[in-house]
Formats: C-alpha cells, sequence, structure tokens
C-alpha cells in the first residue's frame, strides 16, 4: 500500500475527514486516495517507500549515544 507524507519540516496539512499529514509521519492510503491526493497537493505531499523513511528517522551512526552501564554515564561517540 502506497504511503503519503507531508513534504516539509515543519507544519501539518489537514485534509478532512480527519487526515492529518505530519512531516516524517508517513500515512497509508490507497492507490486511489495517492493518484488524487497527489494531483491536489502537489506542493505539500510526497509518496515515500520503506527505505525513505528508514533513512529519515535514523539517527545518525557518529551521533549515537553510548550508555555506560557500571556507572549510568551517557557519551556521544
Amino acid at each position: 500500500m502506497p504511503k503519503l507524507q507531508y513534504k516539509h519540516e515543519k507544519g501539518a496539512l489537514h485534509i478532512g475527514g480527519g487526515r492529518i499529514f505530519f512531516p516524517k509521519t508517513p500515512l497509508e492510503v490507497t492507490e486511489e486516495e495517492k493518484d488524487d491526493l497527489l494531483s491536489r497537493f502537489p506542493d505539500e505531499l510526497e509518496e515515500v517507500g520503506e527505505e525513505k523513511t528508514n533513512k529519515r528517522n535514523r539517527k545518525n551512526p557518529k551521533e549515537e549515544e553510548k550508555v555506560d552501564a557500571d556507572a549510568g554515564t551517557t557519551e556521544k561517540s
């Protein structure tokens, strides 16, 4: 099933019927809805796949925090 999300970094798009698109939060839609929504809101919505979604939501591995369980401290790598 296709997924759409809001293109911009901030804000949201309310399309009615209780449906709101947020940045980096894909919503599953039907093929019919996808075609309709992308034609009505080409500057606000984009289709995303699993690969793009996961990349946006993952932390940068260089910035991951390491927790020292014994000391209870956190350090950035």
